[in-house]
């Protein structure tokens, strides 16, 4: 978890430095997702989003934990990995819905786990991984107030070795817009 603060502080810093009059305002996203797809198994997500946000515009860096689980398939395997990940997208809002998308790259560091039984033992092996990936967010957020929202993001992070698609629940709290 160090590891995931000290990366997403060294991603923030530079914007925060360099553009800190023209970014109006910023929120903090928690967020959460599961999915159960057709193959037997399942994912589960979580992170935080950091939003620097101007006029129609948002930077947003993020760290997130993704465990997807194959349980009946063959053998008990496990893939699981944390990622840091920086995006840049373009939001639209009304009175009270904010709809966004965001693109950007992401590092993945995490370990598969898999276990076999055979006859009356169980063999495991595990295997560390670090790549990079390509993530693509769409979203909409319930604006609540100036400073809250309840949100539904669609996730989707297309790599080498963990690939997912995951929509997850979000709420946002901070400055949201750009007056």
């Amino acid at each position: 978890m160090k590891t995931i603060i000290t990366i997403t502080l060294i991603y923030l810093f530079p914007l925060i430095a360099f553009n800190q009059d023209s970014f109006t305002g910023f929120s903090f996203e928690p967020k959460v997702g599961l999915l159960f797809g057709s193959m037997a198994g399942g994912s589960v997500s979580y992170g935080m989003d950091i939003n620097l946000i101007d006029d129609n515009h948002m930077i947003t860096v993020g760290a997130q934990k993704v465990t997807k689980a194959n349980l009946i398939l063959g053998p008990l395997s496990i893939k699981e990995h944390v990622e840091v990940n920086m995006m840049l997208g373009r939001f639209k809002d009304t009175k009270r819905f904010r709809l966004y998308y965001q693109l950007g790259l992401s590092a993945l560091r995490g370990t598969k786990t898999t276990k076999r039984v055979i006859l009356f033992s169980t063999i495991e092996s595990k295997e560390d991984f670090t790549t990079v990936g390509f993530v693509l967010q769409l979203g909409g957020q319930w604006l609540i107030s100036k400073n809250g929202s309840l949100g539904i993001e669609l996730q989707t992070n297309l790599n080498n070795e963990n690939s997912y698609f995951i929509p997850t629940l979000t709420f946002s709290v901070g400055r949201l817009f750009a007056d």
